[in-house]
């Protein structure tokens, strides 16, 4: 083992020979959390199970940099004992640590984690909650989508953006519910959420009510309808989309004009040959040709 004098670690020397009893050893020098850190960021990445329960000691280190750390490795490495040491962790004082919390919880997936992800949803720290719905959108279980479809409400937009995504990652499991949250929400920002969730999931059965909103009174949430009736594809929005070529808000006009391209039905290109005649955005004349384009 590689250790200098006072039996200080030599983490350099311990890494680059994948030393793995050394670092597991290095773990527990608490004169330097710098070795500890380094020690838990190999261990993780060669992925050593029996330093599990080093790791999880470590814990309860005074120094939070070393715990996140900690909780990182542990992630990496998985199993079932390294996520009952990371629950013991999930209300951590500090910020930084719930956040690699959550990240290693998602890494290991299974009901235990996307419960303790969805009680991390809960938390003060916008930082930590975009974590944790981000986290139950890697691990896709239907379990999760109560908690997500609640998040597309929450306070910060990006928290909503991390739970739309998740739900489009759960897929058909979540489309009732993110379909009635649309239907139900007098929030502006939650149904902008919705709205990307279904587009995202692209289910058809969206469109009709997808439509409806085409006229809502945030140019956020038209954007977003336009851009979700595009993904879909269902040529029952071409009539809706070619609407939205006339819209007062070009980030909306620039979506309709895309989902025209993408659904590809010829019977819109003269509309978007008119559109591109009063089109005074660059940006938005770049994308109804590309879409003219696309439909020659």
């Amino acid at each position: 083992m590689a250790f200098l004098g006072l039996g200080k670690p030599d983490i350099d020397k311990l890494i680059s020979t994948q030393d793995t009893g050394g670092l597991i050893k290095a773990l527990s020098y608490h004169k330097d959390p710098y070795i500890q850190k380094k020690a838990a960021e190999q261990l993780g990445r060669l992925k050593v199970e029996r330093a599990v329960e080093p790791l999880g000691k470590c814990l309860s280190a005074k120094d939070p940099s070393v715990r996140a750390k900690a909780a990182e490795a542990l992630g990496r490495i998985g199993g079932s004992e390294a996520l009952s040491y990371l629950l013991t962790v999930l209300h951590d004082s500090e910020e930084n640590v719930r956040f690699m919390v959550v990240e290693a919880l998602g890494r290991i997936g299974g009901p235990g984690a996307v419960a303790a992800i969805l009680e991390a949803m809960a938390d003060k720290v916008e930082g930590v909650r975009g974590a944790a719905a981000e986290a139950a959108g890697r691990i896709a279980s239907p379990a999760a989508v109560p908690g997500l479809v609640k998040a597309l409400d929450d306070r910060k937009a990006g928290v909503r953006l991390k739970a739309a995504e998740a739900l489009g990652a759960i897929g058909e499991p979540a489309f009732e519910p993110t379909l009635q949250t649309l239907k139900t929400t007098s929030s502006a920002a939650c149904r902008w959420a919705a709205v990307y969730a279904l587009g995202l999931i692209r289910n058809p059965r969206a469109v009709e009510t997808l439509i409806r909103f085409a006229g809502d009174g945030s140019a956020e949430v038209r954007e977003a309808v336009m851009e979700a009736l595009g993904r879909i594809g269902d040529k029952r929005s071409v009539d809706t989309l070619i609407q939205g070529l006339k819209d007062q808000e070009w980030p909306v006009r620039k979506k309709a004009a895309d989902g025209l391209g993408r659904i590809g039905e010829v019977r819109a290109l003269p509309f978007l040959e008119e559109a591109l005649g009063r089109e005074t955005s660059r940006d938005v004349e770049h994308t109804i040709r590309r879409a003219i384009e696309i439909l020659k």
